[in-house]
């Protein structure tokens, strides 16, 4: 049985994606995929041939930029879980970049 995420999703500004985390009132804010600023953006685009490792590190020092103390409360599944969240609500498909999304 597939698990439930364990987000809240809140609507808002098209600009940015905000969610809660199970059972805390804490709001975390992302800005839409598309509305990166051009270098997070060149380098999301550059991972899609990096190792797994360098697609972690990439996401650590992202979310540590924009949600500084989350990947110290989650799991990398409930992680992986807002990445695919995040994604989907910028529009953006599984191996898609930012830049071929338009």
């Amino acid at each position: 049985m597939a698990r439930r995420p364990n987000l809240t999703v809140i609507p808002g500004l098209r600009k940015n994606w905000k969610f809660k985390l199970a059972g805390s009132d804490k709001v975390w804010s992302l800005p839409m995929l598309g509305s990166l600023p051009a270098r997070d953006a060149r380098r999301l685009n550059g991972l899609a041939e990096a190792s797994d490792l360098e697609q972690l590190d990439a996401c650590f020092e992202l979310f540590d930029r924009y949600c500084p103390g989350l990947v110290d409360e989650v799991s990398l599944d409930e992680l992986t879980e807002i990445v695919n969240a995040w994604r989907a609500a910028s529009g953006i498909g599984v191996g898609e970049s930012p830049a071929s999304s338009d």
